[in-house]
């Protein structure tokens, strides 16, 4: 019996460097893999064009919205005085975009990742973050602009 024992103890002891090396090898592989992904998905983000077209909007106490449609045309309005501007947009190069409002105004966006950044006719620079894809009105001053 003890001669059984201990050949059942020198086979155990042989496999389970063998099952070691087998659960390692998966876990170095499941990381690597993990890790060819990460780089997959960091090269499509980077090769993706980003769109104007969408809603856009400040964090200020009255909050302005910028709309900007895929033919060129772009308003901008806030719930308290409804529209401010009116206009239309062109590509300057690159992500840089020249407004021209309907009134006179004009002025540049510069769109990045999260939304855009946009100097008026006076030089001061505003923040807005994208929160739409489409072009969305807010609130019920949409039925001033009957072009939308």
């Amino acid at each position: 019996m003890k001669k059984r024992m201990a050949a059942i103890k020198q086979v155990l002891m042989k496999e389970v460097p063998v099952c070691r090396l087998a659960f390692w090898g998966l876990v170095v592989a499941f990381c690597v893999s993990c890790c060819i992904n990460l780089v997959q998905l960091d090269r499509w983000n980077a090769s993706r064009e980003l769109s104007l077209a969408g809603s856009y909007s400040t964090n200020a106490y009255w909050r302005s919205y910028i709309v900007f449609d895929k033919n060129g045309n772009y308003c901008k309005y806030n719930q308290k005085e409804g529209l401010l501007e009116e206009g239309t947009y062109e590509a300057s190069g690159g992500n840089q975009y020249h407004l021209e409002g309907n009134a006179g105004e004009s002025g540049d966006i510069l769109l990045v990742k999260d939304g855009v950044y946009y100097t008026d006719q006076d030089g001061s620079l505003t923040y807005a973050s994208k929160f739409s894809d489409i072009p969305t009105f807010v609130g019920n001053w949409t039925l001033e602009w009957e072009g939308w």
